[in-house]
């Protein structure tokens, strides 16, 4: 053979031998590329989304969220399609299949199989399947049922949430950050899952629950709050599932047994009325109360779960046998019946019994009760019934607290009433808030239960956040979830997060109470206390976080905050309009905290000028109207908390500290 011919010249062997290698490369890497499927493809949709069932709210509404975010992050807008519609596409079509139904099952995803909450992200063939083990009833059409265990959405969100880093800060278009890519590809999936807590809850203080003094929203924009809201909420993973019970337990038993039975109800101090019948307490150391509870359980059928949690407020029984039962007892009838005594002995001792004659005829049942107000700690050396669940209300610094219930035996969830802190300022105790979940996840946390989301996005919205995400990716750490926050700001990133930190140290800083049946100290003799002492105010949250404002945040606490913003906006520039609405919106939150003390400093003014806070009040409503469709704030919420709390000008100023009890 000629050496010397072109074929064995050097460029000619390199490009054989290269044309060889690219050979072999391609035959060993076909697998994975046929694996892989391409969804969107340079800003053109490359697949379909297929809904089985028209009348499947959840998998509508799941389907709606993947198209929605899709586009947002491709320009892309993917159709949502029939099973019959799929099958006259082209066969290398890719098809994401939501939701349970036929083609699911025969892709191997049969949701009935699941357990409830539970979902799949699978990949088969030119298939991605979401779909999930949905619970309750959801219409098409409507905004996402609190009742419902929406886990096809949560399939949609575990994939846009890990596939394409979307995070949802807060609801509506604004608070949503979607990675921006012209083309969205993945490779094989196989993920089951399901969230780890039995319930992640917030009570939702949304519009129309207050009767305020002002006009309410316009119906539209009402329900489209919702709509947001409720959105946030699901694809955040919150929801639930539990089979247990909580909640005030006795409310009606005094229209129920009062007349016949006086002998249930706690006893007052001589000449005190006994409480509203919404708020009675029992007497817990009678043994026909006893009787009477297990009488309406086995009535019910001697359900597996059953519910015990005492009313809400001041009115705890003052007799004889109730204060022997109590740990440094008796006990004077005056702290007794205002809850100024730890009475927790009383009350494990009435849930342990009733358990243990439950269980004699239920082994299964489990008996739910909180641990809050007067009655939160362990009674020295006792222990939990099996079967006893208790939800722990107490401040967010309890880790001690906390341990001791779970060393005890108990079912621990969550029950906490952080979010009445603050009024509508910027309060984010986020390390010390969640380092203490963190800890309650990881020592036997079961679910959570937190009252209230006030809607104050603009300033506490990174606390929403912080609680939900815990919840959903417990891989996550507090500064990771914080760093997810900032993230949406993009350049501008370093200032929010400086922002942040900004108004989390003047938290640490100022100490405030927290609402937990009563007060609980955050810190010893704290600014906020001393402030409240000074001024007359009383130190519960929901009063004194109001009163305080005028006090606390002052121009100079403000303007090193704008200050703050000011920076952002500067490094953002102006070549995304996203991210510069995203620094206004937290610099409306700041401008509605300082109306809002504005309006307070006059209601309160020894000599209040009448037409000023009019005008100043006027323009407050206004100012709530215009943010309020924009998440900045629940104007509505915020002015009937004032009314509800008695804060001036909308109201009257009266607010006792033995109302606030319940709190």
């Amino acid at each position: 053979m000629n050496i010397h011919s072109p074929f064995f010249c050097l460029p000619s062997f390199c490009r054989l031998l290269l044309a060889c290698l690219a050979a072999l490369h391609a035959a060993n890497a076909a697998p994975a590329d046929t694996a892989a499927m391409t969804l969107v493809d340079r800003g053109r949709a490359a697949s379909v989304i297929v809904v089985q069932d028209a009348g499947d709210g959840f998998a509508q509404k799941a389907a709606e969220e993947l198209q929605r975010e899709i586009q947002r992050a491709s320009k892309a807008r993917l159709p949502i399609v029939t099973i019959a519609e799929a099958e006259k596409l082209q066969e290398q079509t890719v098809r994401i299949v939501i939701g349970g139904g036929p083609l699911a099952a025969k892709l191997g995803v049969d949701v009935a199989r699941l357990a409830p909450e539970e979902y799949r992200v699978k990949t088969s063939g030119n298939h991605l399947i979401l779909a999930g083990h949905d619970t309750g009833r959801q219409a098409v059409g409507a905004p996402l049922s609190r009742k419902a265990g929406a886990a096809t959405l949560f399939a949609v969100s575990h994939f846009l949430d890990r596939e394409l880093g979307v995070r949802w800060l807060w609801p509506g278009e604004l608070g949503t950050h979607v990675p921006r890519r012209s083309t969205i590809a993945v490779g094989p999936l196989d993920v089951t899952a399901k969230p780890a807590l039995l319930t992640r809850n917030f009570s939702v203080a949304m519009l129309g629950k207050h009767k305020t003094k002002t006009k309410p929203l316009p119906a539209d924009i009402a329900v489209r709050i919702e709509d947001e809201t409720m959105r946030w909420w699901g694809l955040n993973q919150l929801g639930g599932q539990s089979p247990l019970q909580f909640g005030h337990a006795f409310m009606d038993w005094w229209e129920k047994y009062a007349a016949q039975h006086p002998d249930y109800f706690a006893k007052p101090p001589a000449g005190e009325p006994q409480v509203p019948p919404d708020r009675v307490k029992l007497c817990t150391s009678n043994p026909a109360v006893i009787e009477q509870v297990l009488a309406e359980w086995k009535a019910a059928g001697a359900p597996d779960a059953w519910n015990i949690c005492p009313n809400d407020g001041k009115g705890f029984c003052t007799c004889d046998r109730c204060r022997a039962l109590d740990d440094h007892g008796p006990l004077q009838p005056a702290d007794v019946w205002v809850a100024d005594a730890d009475l927790s002995r009383r009350h494990f001792l009435f849930a342990n019994e009733i358990l243990r004659r439950m269980k004699a005829v239920n082994p299964r049942v489990t008996l739910c009760t909180y641990a809050y107000s007067c009655y939160r700690n362990v009674p020295a050396g006792m222990k939990a019934e099996p079967g006893l669940a208790v939800q722990f209300v107490h401040s967010y610094t309890a880790r001690d607290a906390w341990n001791e219930w779970t060393q005890a035996g108990a079912k621990i969830g969550l029950r906490p009433n952080w979010l009445h802190t603050g009024a509508v300022a910027p309060w984010l105790p986020l390390h010390t808030m969640g380092g203490f979940l963190r800890h309650a996840q990881e020592h036997g946390m079961i679910e959570f239960h937190h009252d209230s989301l006030m809607g104050h996005w603009a300033t506490q919205g990174p606390n929403y956040y912080l609680i939900a995400r815990i919840a959903a990716r417990p891989d996550l750490s507090v500064d990771d979830i914080i760093g997810e926050w900032c993230s949406a700001f993009g350049p501008a990133a370093p200032d929010v997060r400086r922002y942040l930190d900004y108004w989390e140290a003047f938290t640490e800083a100022t100490g405030y109470t927290i609402a937990a049946g009563g007060i609980i100290s955050t810190q010893a003799d704290s600014r906020y206390e001393k402030l409240c002492r000074e001024h007359d105010i009383p130190t519960h949250p929901v009063i004194g976080s109001w009163r305080t404002m005028p006090l606390l945040y002052t121009d100079d606490v403000l303007a090193k905050a704008e200050a703050i913003l000011h920076d952002a906006e500067q490094r953002a520039g102006k070549t995304d309009p996203l991210i510069t609405a995203r620094i206004q919106f937290l610099r409306d939150g700041l401008r509605h905290l300082q109306l809002t003390r504005d309006v307070i400093a006059l209601a309160y003014a020894d000599k209040a000028d009448a037409a000023e806070l009019a005008r100043k009040t006027e323009e407050l409503e206004t100012l709530r109207a215009e943010l309020s469709p924009r998440h900045v704030i629940c104007g509505e919420v915020a002015t009937g908390l004032m009314q509800e709390r008695s804060i001036k000008p909308y109201g009257t100023g009266k607010g006792k500290k033995a109302d606030l009890k319940g709190l």
